[in-house]
Formats: C-alpha cells, structure tokens, sequence
C-alpha cells in the first residue's frame, strides 16, 4: 500500500470503494482462484482491501486496511 487515506465523509469512501476494480481469477482446472474487492467496515469507519482465494485447496485471505472516515 502507497499511502493511507482519511475521508472526511461517509459519501467519499463510498464513491472510491465504486470507483476501484473488483477482480476475479479462476484456472481452468477449478482448483485455484483468487479475488480483490474493496469494502466499508461502518462500525471501525475503516476502508478495507480484501484478497483472497484457494490454491490447490489451501484456502488464504489477505485484509488490508486502505483509510478511515474521519
């Protein structure tokens, strides 16, 4: 992650978690996959980076927190 950010509201987390791409990989076989998505926490007012997947039927998840909302 580059840097952290504060979103002064509520409404300028929602538009950046819109504008950032959701990603989805699968193999052909069925047994790997991954994806990235971006997500508000509202109770933490965090913005959160969520990567996870399975890889030959080991399950991971990777969170990382990307900003708060002020």
């Amino acid at each position: 992650m580059d840097k952290f950010i504060i979103f002064k509201t509520f409404s300028q987390a929602k538009n950046y978690v819109k504008r950032q791409k959701t990603s989805y990989h699968w193999e052909g076989c069925g047994c790997c996959s991954s994806n990235t998505f971006h997500r508000i926490d509202k109770n933490k007012k965090l913005v959160l980076e969520e990567y996870s997947g399975e890889n030959r039927g080991s399950y991971f998840c990777k969170i990382s927190v990307v900003g708060r909302i002020k």
